[in-house]
């Protein structure tokens, strides 16, 4: 007999390294549903609220969190256990005026505590970009999300950074990823660190390389960087203290 629908937990010993939970407990875990980030890349909405942001102590008080719409993510009301959080994701429970922002270390996803005016509005990377029909062009983000411009207002390459609004996808501000620019390392040894970009190497059939100096100067792969704003670079100063 066949197995119908996607599967729904998965052992807890077999979870993403990344999602910060005891390796020893209950022998499942919930797996993270289809949605706007992979599996390996992202965490149950069950688990930040019950690990990480401690809002619930057990699956059926998280459960009644979402059925009362109390949590928001990327300010769109979510009643799905399962649905996956990941990168620049903005967590918002308006009624005790909690907002959180998903970021990144090497070894672990943590949540950092923003302001409601910060909560309205996301960085999301350019992964591609393509002509529509129309002529139109449609650019793809880390998040899944896409958004649609005229080709006039086209300024954008892949592996820039696009502010928007969220819900309402207003494109707010941009920042190219160049040599100069400020960003994030959200990948790899370094993930977590910020700095400014110093130098980017392009190489002949391997990955570019770049140098990113803050009070130190680290290399990475240029593929593993985020271009950010003074806004978000002061989120992760605060919470770092």
């Amino acid at each position: 007999m066949a197995k119908h629908g996607e599967k729904k937990h998965m052992k807890r010993i077999a979870a993403p390294r990344k999602v910060s939970i005891p390796r020893k407990g209950d022998k499942f875990i919930e797996r993270t549903s289809s949605g706007p980030h992979p599996l390996t890349s992202s965490v149950p909405l069950s688990i930040v609220l019950r690990d990480y942001l401690k809002l619930a102590k057990n699956m059926k008080e998280v459960k009644s969190l979402l059925d009362r719409g109390l949590v928001l993510v990327d300010n769109r009301i979510v009643k799905n256990t399962s649905f996956p959080v990941g990168l620049m994701d903005v967590i918002s429970i308006p009624d005790t005026s909690l907002y959180y922002r998903c970021v990144t270390s090497p070894t672990k996803y943590y949540f950092l505590p923003i302001s409601e005016k910060s909560s309205k509005f996301k960085l999301c990377k350019i992964t591609n970009k393509k002509i529509v029909k129309g002529g139109a062009v449609q650019l793809s983000f880390h998040d899944a999300r896409t958004v649609i411009i005229q080709k006039e207002e086209d300024v954008f390459k892949v592996g820039d950074s696009i502010k928007l609004s969220i819900p309402e996808q207003k494109v707010l501000h941009f920042y190219k990823l160049q040599k100069g620019a400020e960003c994030y390392i959200f990948k790899g040894r370094h993930a977590g660190s910020y700095g400014r970009i110093e130098k980017i190497t392009e190489y002949k059939g391997r990955p570019a390389m770049a140098v990113i100096k803050n009070k130190s100067e680290k290399i990475t792969l240029k593929k593993y960087l985020f271009a950010i704003d003074e806004e978000f670079k002061k989120e992760i100063e605060e919470g770092n203290k």
